[in-house]
């Protein structure tokens, strides 16, 4: 792929902008697993676009093979050696280093992104998405720069919530597991050794001495004192740590009970198994016999999962790409790195403050995405047909249970109008469709991030089991908030809230509230509609009070029925266009800070 050049602060990409840079001598992305994503490129002085190039230019450039071009911003330009400018960019989303945001709180990992939006102290073009629904309490607490709250401190995203970044364009997004586990194989010592895994393997801690002691000095240990790995014969020496269980155990333990606890800290610290760091590079072994071997490598990507076999040691590990540097120019790895994830992320940030809740512990998509790859890869059976027309030429290709059109129930039909399935035979209803004119239909759609301009429906519903909390946000189109709702209620920061009703229907507000006391049960009814407000109540004993506020009348009085479907209302004490009543509909005159007021039956009729 050849990168292209773009004028500094552009922000849209559907062009070849200043043009591509054909004449660039080497062009390296680098992407870490939460870490660094830059861009170094070197240039001849006497290219094409040399002069164009300049601080803050715009570099779009493939990361990785299929994947979404990305733009890296310019920030150094090296002196010329021999002919040849270095120049070093970094990806767009460096930029929310200088986007701050106010402080704010949230319990949620949706909420924590979703706020880094909302309270933006000026325009951020990023949108936030995440799959996980991990619960924990999140704060800025002073002004920060957004990118700085996403990790590598103390009580950031990555702090508090874990998971793995990938910062595509203006959109980041927060996986549990940004990558997959597609099986591939690494066969260390067979074609390929490290000096830096080497060093891991040697330093490997291969048993545990377990003890539990209390305050008078009572040791409870096992009687062979120490357990040792399955493997652990295999490596150059003993390496044996002791480990106190003093704090699991209020008590003095029993040999089974330790001995429990002792096995299960070996299998969650992984005792016996050698920590991942591998350098691979692929430059020297294109041309040999052995890349053959590494080949499945190229196939990876930055967060997936391999297996690193330790044959030697008749070990297998898991073990993550942690590091990627791909050739832009060339279209493939330059080298990779394989890394224990729990490595990476003690040197991205600080370590967990604390536990956190996951509920459930895999992700609503994760399932709808492991659901579609058990149906399409344990398929047994099944017919394709193609389809022909009366030349005897195919128009139509359809996959089918059954080798008869006319039998058929499930059925695939591809053609130059789209594609389609339907569960009632080859003439359909086809269900889950779509046409050439730009529709889709379908019962059922799960999507990581959807982008539309106008969507349409009778229900729209958000958040849930297995979905988290909801969150409706509304932006202008600067970006700023004009309102969102969510678990924490409804926030209008812009504009006014309109509601209107036709001839026929009277739209209102209802408010309830109850709380329950020893003696019973009080509730509290507010109805707001556009010509009057009625507040009532029902006391714990019964006793039932309503306030009444219209365009003539503010009063106070009894109703009968229930609160939630008054029959009556009663009004003994209000103020009127005709004046003043109370219950006792006194007559008679009254002074009051030397002027007279005439009443009857309760009214005002005259002052003097």
């Amino acid at each position: 792929m050849i990168p292209i050049l773009f004028e500094p602060k552009t922000n849209n990409f559907n062009s070849n902008g200043l043009g591509r840079l054909m004449d660039a001598a080497s062009c390296l992305v680098t992407e870490e697993r939460n870490g660094a994503y830059e861009l170094e490129m070197q240039y001849p002085i006497d290219g094409i676009l040399c002069e164009d190039i300049k601080m803050a230019s715009v570099i779009l450039a493939e990361p990785g093979e299929g994947r979404e071009l990305q733009p890296f911003s310019v920030y150094k330009i090296s002196k010329p050696l021999k002919g040849i400018i270095t120049i070093y960019a970094e990806h767009i989303s460096y930029q929310l280093s200088y986007i701050p945001c106010a402080p704010f709180t949230s319990k949620t990992a949706a909420g924590a992104l979703a706020g880094f939006e909302q309270h933006a102290a000026e325009e951020c073009p990023y949108a936030f998405w995440t799959d996980k629904t991990a619960s924990g309490d999140f704060a800025v607490s002073v002004p920060a720069s957004i990118r700085s709250r996403l990790g590598g401190v103390k009580g950031s995203i990555l702090d508090v919530y874990g998971g793995e970044f990938e910062f595509d364009r203006y959109t980041v997004r927060l996986w549990a597991n940004r990558g997959s586990d597609n099986g591939v194989v690494l066969r260390y010592g067979k074609n390929i050794t490290d000096l830096t895994q080497e060093e891991n393997i040697s330093n490997t801690i291969t048993g545990i001495y377990p003890y539990w002691t209390d305050s008078d000095g009572n040791l409870a240990e096992l009687p062979e004192k120490v357990i040792s790995s399955e493997k652990a014969a295999n490596f150059p020496y003993p390496r044996t740590i002791p480990v106190d269980f003093s704090s699991k155990f209020q008590e003095r333990p029993t040999e089974a009970e330790l001995r429990s606890a002792s096995e299960a800290y070996m299998k969650s610290n992984d005792i016996g198994i050698p920590s991942v760091g591998i350098s691979v590079s692929f430059i020297p072994l294109w041309q040999t016999e052995e890349y053959k071997d590494l080949a499945q490598l190229e196939s990876v990507k930055l967060c997936d999962v391999i297996t690193v076999d330790y044959e030697r040691l008749g070990i297998k590990a898991k073990a993550k790409i942690v590091r990627t540097v791909y050739d832009v120019l060339k279209g493939r790895y330059q080298s990779l790195e394989v890394g224990d994830a729990r490595t990476t992320l003690a040197s991205t940030i600080a370590g967990q403050a604390q536990q956190i809740e996951e509920k459930p512990t895999k992700g609503f998509l994760d399932e709808a995405v492991k659901n579609a790859t058990n149906w399409l890869t344990g398929v047994n059976g099944g017919y394709v047909v193609f389809h022909k027309n009366a030349d005897g030429q195919p128009y139509e290709i359809l996959i089918m249970d059954t080798d008869n059109i006319e039998t058929a129930k499930n059925v695939w039909r591809w053609n130059q109008n789209g594609w389609g399935h339907s569960k009632s035979g080859y003439h359909g209803p086809y269900t889950m469709a779509a046409t050439i004119d730009g529709g889709i239909v379908a019962d059922f759609i799960t999507a990581g991030t959807m982008l539309a301009n106008r969507i349409k429906g009778g229900t729209l519903t958000l958040g849930g089991p297995g979905n988290g909390s909801g969150m409706c946000v509304v932006y202008d189109i600067t970006g700023s908030l004009i309102a969102s709702i969510s678990n924490a209620g409804i926030l209008l920061k812009k504009g006014k809230m309109d509601i209107r009703s036709d001839d026929a229907n009277e739209n209102y507000i209802d408010l309830h509230w109850q709380h329950t006391y020893p003696s019973g049960t009080q509730y509290y009814r507010t109805a707001v509609s556009p010509r009057e407000i009625k507040v009532l109540m029902q006391d714990t004993d019964g006793t039932k009070k309503c306030a009444l506020i219209n365009s003539s009348t503010i009063g106070i009085g009894t109703f009968t029925g229930s609160i939630d479907a008054p029959t009556r209302f009663s009004i003994n004490n209000y103020v009127s266009d005709t004046g003043l009543r109370d219950g006792s509909a006194y007559t008679g005159t009254v002074a009051v800070d030397g002027k007279t007021f005439s009443i009857a039956g309760g009214i005002i009729k005259s002052v003097r």
